[in-house]
């Protein structure tokens, strides 16, 4: 086996493993399955690659174009799960969207063409003129078009996860982490789309498809996949609540929040509905503890509860006085001063009781701890020490 298929191989069987992982995960959320997506759709391009490295010359003109189409979906999805993440709903954009979709439409125009309109023969030597670079007209003016929406999608979200960034200067170390995360897997996908588009000057187009491309597949693998297990905690939704005064000192969002109740209003949410809402929420939160749940969100506590995600994140806000994870971290913090007690009957150590009580990592846990008692779980410990022996 040569380099090139080697390459191409794994990186089909890592892209569909960490796809994989991303769609089926426990709770997994509608930006978690866009993420999966982004992650698949390239997959299929190095399968249809691997065809052509191993001769199977045959099979390659059913790969051609929907692997074309599937390319250009590839940098609206990237902006729709930037957007969805980020906890805004404008996952369409109003210039580059329908241009997509006209280029969408037009490939596959191209694709019906060639499916019922060239013979086999025909089909056969159409593919190998793409495989060694020398495009037809009307494929070479898809893909350019096709590069250039995925390169103005990339610009767009990368412009605008780094306002995010620089004015995120309030949220908790959590909620950093996940747009970090954002950022940083825009600014790796926009870093590569600008090394391709590098190579293909100075490089021959066989040797990029064979090469590069997979390379830059595995680069996505290798930074989901780590991040998969360093932080899970980064694949869960962001409250909507934190970039509306994302770029407020504190007394500017409690002005917001106080101004919310005219918002309630004209959205006729009342504040009885609330008051409810909330009740209901609590003795949920009581009696079903879902707080344990490492991966709890927004969306799952909604559909537990059978209640809309906007009202409960509405009643959330407005009745606790804090967002989501804040809110959620509470209760995990109250379950970890009761096993913090029990310790030492249960011989629990400090981690141990992170996981317990619902954090996903040590480092989280103990910077929620700190944040509402203002003292380490050490140091909350050595005094529920030095008070038993008084």
């Amino acid at each position: 086996m040569n380099v090139a298929l080697l390459i191409n191989v794994l990186t089909i069987l890592n892209l569909f493993l960490v796809a994989f992982i991303l769609f089926s995960k426990s709770g997994s959320t509608s930006m978690n399955r866009l993420l999966a997506l982004v992650l698949f759709f390239p997959a299929l391009f190095y399968l249809r690659h691997f065809a052509e490295l191993m001769g199977y010359i045959q099979v390659v003109p059913y790969f051609l174009f929907p692997t074309q189409i599937l390319g250009a979906l590839f940098g609206p999805l990237i902006y729709a799960y930037v957007r969805i993440k980020l906890s805004d709903k404008r996952w369409r954009h109003p210039v580059f969207f329908p241009m997509s979709v006209s280029l969408i439409l037009f490939t596959v125009g191209i694709g019906l063409y060639f499916t019922f309109f060239l013979s086999r023969q025909e089909q056969i030597a159409y593919a190998l003129q793409v495989h060694s670079g020398n495009f037809p007209v009307l494929f070479l003016v898809s893909k350019v078009a096709i590069t250039a929406l995925h390169f103005c999608y990339l610009l767009i979200s990368f412009i605008w996860t780094l306002r995010i960034v620089l004015n995120c200067r309030f949220a908790t170390v959590s909620e950093k982490q996940n747009i970090q995360f954002v950022f940083q897997f825009v600014v790796l996908n926009f870093g590569l789309l600008l090394l391709q588009l590098l190579s293909y000057a100075v490089i021959s187009v066989h040797n990029v498809d064979s090469y590069i491309l997979p390379l830059i597949g595995a680069f996505l693998y290798l930074f989901v996949f780590y991040k998969i297990f360093q932080h899970p905690g980064i694949f869960q939704q962001l409250p909507e609540s934190l970039f509306s005064a994302k770029d407020m000192n504190p007394d500017s969002r409690n002005a917001v929040r106080d101004e919310s109740v005219l918002e309630r209003s004209r959205n006729g949410v009342g504040e009885d509905v609330l008051d409810s809402i909330y009740a209901d929420l609590v003795r949920y939160m009581e009696n079903d503890k879902p707080y344990l749940d490492p991966e709890l969100t927004l969306k799952m506590l909604s559909d537990n509860l059978k209640i809309c995600t906007h009202k409960l994140s509405l009643a959330i806000n407005e009745k606790s006085g804090s967002n989501f994870f804040n809110f959620i971290n509470s209760y995990r913090i109250a379950e970890a001063k009761r096993l913090l007690c029990a310790s030492k009957s249960k011989s629990y150590n400090i981690e141990d009781i992170a996981f317990m009580s619902g954090f996903n990592s040590r480092s989280s846990f103990y910077s929620a701890f700190k944040k509402q008692l203002n003292q380490t779980p050490s140091a909350y410990l050595a005094d529920i020490k030095i008070n038993n022996s008084e």
